[in-house]
């Protein structure tokens, strides 16, 4: 059973999502939005947000969660274009473009601040879980 805490983060709000029409997260972001669920496809022409390229788009998703539990978290990324995911400012893991399906785990301490960036060359997808 998995259960997703996405919605628990930034005090409920869900997690922050900034899209940026380059590659690089330059400047400032050109939408921006608090999910509960990530799931960006432009896969069969879908969009990531309204004003927002389907080519040549980088995200960055933050967020502070405060676990209610004890022992490790898991995670899955899915990805074809790489993605860089930091917790408490320290870099757990980081993947080339490539594609792939990316899991792992963490120990929540007391204040997890997640950052994750996407970055898009072409037509794929990116979901955080």
């Amino acid at each position: 059973m998995t259960i997703t805490h996405l919605h628990e983060f930034n005090d409920g709000k869900g997690v922050y999502v900034e899209f940026y029409n380059n590659k690089n997260l330059e400047g400032n972001p050109d939408v921006t939005g608090y999910y509960d669920a990530l799931n960006f496809s432009t896969f069969g022409a879908y969009g990531f947000a309204d004003g927002v390229n389907t080519e040549d788009l980088s995200i960055r998703v933050t967020g502070k969660y405060t676990a209610t539990f004890t022992g490790e978290m898991k995670y899955n990324i899915n990805t074809d274009n790489g993605y860089l995911l930091k917790i408490n400012g320290e870099t757990v893991e980081e993947a080339a473009a490539g594609g792939g399906e990316h899991s792992g785990r963490a120990d929540p301490q007391p204040v997890q601040r997640i950052h994750s960036g996407c970055r898009r060359r072409d037509a794929g997808q990116c979901a955080i879980s």
